[in-house]
């Protein structure tokens, strides 16, 4: 769908990003200053790359050899801005309806309705924007890019300068209505954690370089990003247990959480899993501290300099690190029966907002990093 090959030049920072993507939600990451932004401003037509060649669904965006670049207003491509640009002497409503009623009418796809409701934004709707908490501006700013239609949505750091508990809110919204729309999205952050808890791919960066593309497809695995759902509370133990949300060969009694009250019986959640907060045993060890203790086989080692990744199969796929060292030790091999051992508290769990959408991510997706920069 998107297909990307494009270098510019700001000052002493250069861009140079080769890149295929076909749909879904994309999550863009790297540190400050790798180019992030400046990628989502060419995918806009904000910035016209020195050289290259950018194509949506097809249709030539740019191309530096046959001097073709669609200005931004042409490209069917909306963005909803980290500094939210919404007009200030118009109303919630006038700044929503403002790209819809600028789109032609046979391009339209959603209604106002529908947006106000995914949103929540009904109980604003007739306030002046300046009068409006962060949180509140960036939904309006997400409304109004979706109420455009757009072959692709690009979000630039929409929990910027948000408070943890707004964070949630939005990051919520964000995932419910890009599902319900079924729009392809890029959305750019420097928390990853937002990124692994909404999007069904990842591209990082570092120092305008693409360093990794995927989930599962180079070395160096961080995070464990696991579908389930949530079979049991347990409120006196301050527990809750949790299911894959596809059959799987895992018992479900035994994956355990912290209990999140309002995570509900049966609600489809996304646990993200550090790889380095599972430890790896030859038997089941009884702790106190390790409430989870999954049993599994080693599918593949992936060395890693010092250090040897390890993909296992415990009913879903996980990844662990392991020292080279303790693979000597204990005869550590690809076949071997294991067991995974990590603490409730190991777990972030998140209601999965992307529940429905047609995305081609694998029942459990590890998320990389190929340059061990993050």
């Amino acid at each position: 769908m998107l297909t990307l090959d494009v270098q510019s030049r700001r000052g002493k920072f250069s861009l140079d990003v080769h890149a295929d993507w076909q749909g879904g939600m994309l999550g863009v990451t790297g540190p400050s200053g790798c180019g992030k932004t400046t990628l989502l401003h060419i995918l806009a037509g904000l910035i016209r790359p020195a050289s290259g060649r950018l194509t949506l669904n097809d249709r030539v965006l740019f191309d530096g050899i046959g001097r073709v670049f669609i200005p931004p207003h042409r490209r069917s491509v909306a963005v909803a801005f980290q500094d939210d640009r919404l007009w200030p002497t118009r109303s919630v409503r006038g700044n929503l309806l403002y790209g819809y009623q600028r789109t032609p009418k046979a391009r339209r796809r959603l209604n106002p309705e529908q947006v106000i409701d995914w949103l929540e934004l009904e109980p604003l709707l007739d306030r002046r924007v300046t009068h409006l908490s962060g949180g509140e501006k960036r939904r309006i700013s997400l409304g109004r890019a979706l109420l455009m239609s757009p072959e692709l949505l690009l979000l630039d750091e929409p929990t910027r300068g948000l408070d943890s508990r707004m964070c949630d809110r939005v990051l919520s919204l964000i995932g419910r209505s890009i599902a319900a729309a079924k729009m392809p999205t890029i959305m750019v952050s420097h928390h990853l954690e937002h990124l692994l808890r909404l999007t069904d791919q990842l591209l990082m960066m570092k120092s305008g370089r693409v360093v990794s593309h995927g989930a599962a497809h180079t070395t160096n695995f961080t995070m464990n990003r696991l579908p389930l759902m949530v079979q049991a509370h347990d409120p006196q133990a301050g527990m809750m247990t949790l299911a894959p949300q596809r059959p799987s060969g895992l018992d479900p009694s035994m994956l355990h959480a912290v209990f999140n009250p309002e995570l509900a019986v049966g609600e489809a959640v996304v646990a993200l899993l550090p790889s380095d907060q599972i430890v790896l045993a030859t038997d089941p060890v009884q702790t106190m501290s390790m409430q989870n203790r999954l049993p599994g086989r080693i599918v593949k080692l992936i060395e890693q300099g010092e250090s040897i990744t390890c993909l296992i199969d415990a009913g879903m796929t996980l990844s662990a690190t392991i020292t080279r060292q303790a693979r000597q030790n204990f005869d550590v091999r690809e076949g071997m029966s294991i067991w995974c051992l990590f603490k409730a508290s190991a777990l972030d769990v998140y209601a999965d907002d992307l529940v429905g959408f047609d995305t081609s991510a694998a029942d459990a997706s590890l998320i990389v990093d190929e340059s061990g920069a993050m």
